[in-house]
């Protein structure tokens, strides 16, 4: 919309140089400030000569385009059309061979790390720092150094050629990186800022950089940075203009919700004071997944926490009558003061209408844990059955994955062992990847009550490691895998069986196996219902989630009702 999005391309592109100076947060585009979702990703097609007017028209509405493929052409198309089309980009990690990544990766910058070892992070011992995503088979990438002169500079030109292309400015992925490099210790390079514990203040100091790079461009160009909502994306924030918080109470693999409302409405006040001067919070919820509550609900939920807390919403690539689409297309306008609670039920009035969320009910939650460095440790799930026949032929199932990682996992099923991995059983080409792994269970063992124990012994993988459980929480690292954005769960494992927190996707199936009816996750809470004062900005009001018409009941009053679990909106067609 152009009343939302000021025209933003006309401005000419010019070769810039940026150099590092005192620290000073830049203003925000003065469009920014009414911004109010985004779309991340690109559900139309890469080249812009198959995209009809129509699918313009609709991207049209929300302006602000993060990871979009890398097409020249499509940039300047999107750009024409008052887009900002933000590709993916990182400074994180670097390959030792040269790797583009298809339509929508580029590594930054092009070049053979193998030519320029001495850029990466080094570990004090001198080795290179693996990054998160490093894999002895398949991926060697390493973790750069945002403190190495030579590095930053290569940086800036690649952020430039992508600039002269067509670019809006970037999406920045894998922020914050290592707190520390010993690199210049040890004489491998310099560092722009000398001394120890200084990788922060160097990131923040290139990804403003990179920032002020954008607004010499173009003043309307951004940057958003994919880090969470903790300590060290609060610090990375007034370098940039826009901070993703992946996972936004709906994960990107599970059928369980990650967070509670209660869990994450505590950062909507942590971060206030950064919106307030313009560096905003981008929470990304993967509710193309759908969990128990639906696709529909998982939608108008995550959009009303985010509404509440003055977050900027993305459920991902969506057109046409999907509802994150729906949603795109509402406009709130101007909030009108802070969240509140009334009749159990948070609202926030806009000058185009409200939102209210019911968080009534006991919710089942997928909770990710930090393994830490323990050599050894045990995790126990209880699998109840209905019943088990006897000529069944149970199966034990459980959801994990394995890039790498030099370790055991043996299973139990009441104290019987029923499978054992080796460390390249775990990298066997068929056990890489995201998979329901599948174990043959002796029918003499499997009871309607059974305790299924998992025992590591060995490092698991830093990143997405054998249980989906992520080790990120290391000095205020990457958030996006903690409930709040903050704090993760201490994977002490308990062996009070009935203190162990968290959901592991562990079942048992099979010919002969009756499952234990679960219990509709929707029933739980209370409905609730809402009364408001009808304000004189509202010309008139509609149910987003139904479509329907409000109308004031009492002459000025709405009254609205709300199931548990649940988040509506309600705005002026």
């Amino acid at each position: 919309m152009r009343t939302w999005f000021a025209v933003l391309m006309i401005a000419g592109l010019s070769s810039v140089s940026v150099v590092a100076d005192d620290f000073e947060p830049l203003p925000p585009p003065e469009w920014l400030k009414s911004c109010e979702v985004y779309v991340f990703g690109w559900p139309y097609p890469a080249d812009p000569h198959d995209i009809t007017e129509e699918m313009w028209k609709e991207a049209g509405c929300v302006p602000l385009r993060p990871h979009v493929p890398h097409i020249e052409e499509l940039f300047r198309a999107g750009s024409a059309r008052g887009l900002l089309m933000l590709p993916y980009t990182t400074v994180y990690r670097h390959r030792w061979e040269e790797h583009r990544g298809g339509l929508y990766t580029h590594n930054i910058p092009h070049f053979e790390l193998k030519d320029h070892p001495e850029w990466t992070v080094f570990n004090a011992d001198g080795t290179h720092k693996h990054s998160c995503f490093y894999d002895e088979e398949t991926s060697h990438e390493m973790e750069m150094c945002p403190n190495c002169p030579e590095y930053v500079e290569v940086c800036l030109e690649h952020f430039r050629m992508l600039l002269e292309m067509g670019a809006g400015g970037f999406f920045i992925d894998n922020t914050p990186g290592s707190p520390e490099c010993y690199g210049e210790r040890l004489g491998k390079h310099q560092h722009i800022f000398p001394g120890i514990d200084r990788q922060r203040e160097a990131l923040r100091d290139l990804m403003q950089r990179v920032q002020k790079l954008c607004r010499q461009y173009n003043p309307n160009f951004v940057t958003m940075l994919n880090c969470g909502a903790g300590p060290a994306c609060r610090y990375l924030a007034p370098a940039c203009d826009l901070i993703m918080w992946e996972q936004y109470i709906i994960p990107w693999n599970e059928q369980l919700r990650m967070s509670t409302w209660e869990q994450v409405r505590p950062m909507a006040e942590k971060w206030r004071p950064l919106s307030e001067q313009g560096h905003y919070l981008a929470p990304y919820s993967y509710v193309r997944v759908g969990t128990d509550y639906g696709l529909k609900n998982d939608c108008f939920y995550t959009y009303t926490a985010a509404r509440l807390s003055d977050f900027i919403w993305s459920g991902g690539a969506a057109s046409g009558s999907d509802p994150r689409a729906v949603l795109y297309r509402t406009r709130l306008g101007k909030p009108l003061g802070w969240m509140f609670q009334r009749s159990g039920v948070w609202v926030r009035l806009f000058e185009r209408g409200f939102v209210a969320l019911n968080d009534s009910g006991e919710v089942p939650l997928q909770l990710y844990r930090a393994w830490g460095t323990a050599p050894k440790t045990s995790f126990r799930k209880l699998v109840p059955l209905a019943a088990v026949s006897d000529d069944a032929e149970p199966e034990l199932q459980f959801y994990s994955m394995n890039r790498r990682g030099d370790f055991t996992v043996t299973i139990t099923v009441n104290g019987n062992v029923v499978k054992a991995y080796k460390p390249e059983d775990l990298r066997a080409a068929a056990e890489i990847g995201y998979a329901w792994r599948k174990v043959p269970l002796d029918r003499s063992i499997v009871a309607e009550s059974n305790e299924v124990v998992f025992t590591i012994e060995g490092q698991p993988d830093e990143h997405c490691n054998f249980w989906l459980r992520v080790d990120m929480a290391r000095n205020e690292g990457h958030s996006s895998y903690a409930p709040d954005g903050e704090n993760f769960v201490s994977d002490d494992l308990s062996p009070i069986k009935d203190k162990q927190p968290g959901e592991y996707m562990v079942r048992i199936v099979g010919k002969g196996v009756q499952q234990v009816p679960g219990e509709d996750p929707t029933t739980r809470g209370q409905t609730r219902t809402l009364r408001l004062r009808w304000l004189p900005e509202w010309k008139s009001l509609q149910d987003v989630y139904s479509g329907e018409m409000l109308e004031p009941v009492e002459g000025s009053v709405v009254k609205v009702t709300i199931p548990p679990q649940s988040g509506r909106v309600y705005a002026m067609p």
